[in-house]
Parts: structure tokens; C-alpha cells; sequence
């Protein structure tokens, strides 16, 4: 994870909090460089709502980018989206740019069906991770864990 990106979401639970909650996210993210040895932290951008995600949907499909949701409906497989990322892979090679790989994780309420259909309709991809539901907490890791390996970037 290069950076971390807060989304406020339709179904979020918690609710943003400007100098106190960016505090603990900060925490987090130090705590998880030192434990996983980096020498680097991943940077915290500011709280997006989803209309943010979907700018950000735009902006990735405009610079060849790619953005993945996670949703438990999705009719495609993690297997399909590596196809995806293996033609990014590509393309990096040809051209020599750098290209972002945008991870969206959703609360654990779900993401709602119009803001899956409205990051969709701006460029992104939406996959399932496997036939079980994972929690939002679990779902974020293993997809990281499948596109380091994807993209064999294990530092």
C-alpha cells in the first residue's frame, strides 16, 4: 500500500472525524510499517465521500489506470480482474509509465447498489474475492495480498 485513502460511504457506520480521526488512522498505518518492517509509510489522503471515489474512478480510467471494487454481488471473479492487471502490467512495460492499482473497500455495511453503479460507470472494475463473504477488515488484506502477488510486488 503506497496510500490510504478514508471513504465516507452511504452505509458508513462511523463517521469522520477531522483531527481526531485522522490521528488514529495515522497511528494505524505506523504502527503496521514498523510491524511489517517497511521503510516506508503509506501516505493518508484526506476523507473522500463517493463521489470523491468516483473522481478518483474518472481519473484512473483517463492516466490507463485501474480501479477495483470489492462487492459481494460482483458477477466477476478476482480470477478476471488479474487478466485486467496483467494487460496494465503490460501496457507499464511498452510505455515505461507507472500506472496506480486502486483497491475499494467498502464498510461493513456494504457498499450500496448506486455507488457500485456509479464507480462502475466511471471507469472501474468490480470483483468478488471468492464465495465467501469476507468482513471489510479481511476483504482489504487479501485483495492487497493477491494484487502484490499480480503485480509480483512483495516489498
Amino acid at each position: 500500500v503506497d496510500t490510504v485513502i478514508p471513504w465516507q460511504a452511504d452505509r458508513s457506520i462511523a463517521k469522520w472525524k477531522a483531527g481526531r480521526t485522522d490521528r488514529k488512522w495515522r497511528q494505524v498505518l505506523e504502527a503496521a510499517t514498523e510491524q511489517s518492517r517497511r521503510c516506508w509509510t503509506p501516505e493518508l489522503g484526506d476523507c473522500v465521500s463517493s463521489k470523491g471515489i468516483v473522481a478518483i474512478c474518472r481519473r484512473a480510467c483517463v492516466h490507463g489506470e485501474l480501479v477495483i471494487v470489492l462487492h459481494q454481488d460482483a458477477t466477476r471473479s478476482w480470477h478476471d480482474i488479474e487478466e485486467s492487471i496483467a494487460a496494465l502490467s503490460d501496457r507499464c512495460l511498452n510505455d515505461g509509465r507507472t500506472r496506480a492499482i486502486t483497491v475499494v473497500v467498502g464498510p461493513e455495511g456494504g457498499i450500496s447498489e448506486a455507488e457500485v453503479d456509479a464507480f462502475v460507470g466511471a471507469g472501474a472494475e468490480c470483483c468478488v474475492l471468492g464465495t465467501n463473504i469476507l468482513r471489510a477488515s479481511a476483504a482489504g488484506p487479501v485483495a492487497l495480498a493477491l494484487l502484490s502477488r499480480a503485480v509480483e510486488r512483495y516489498a
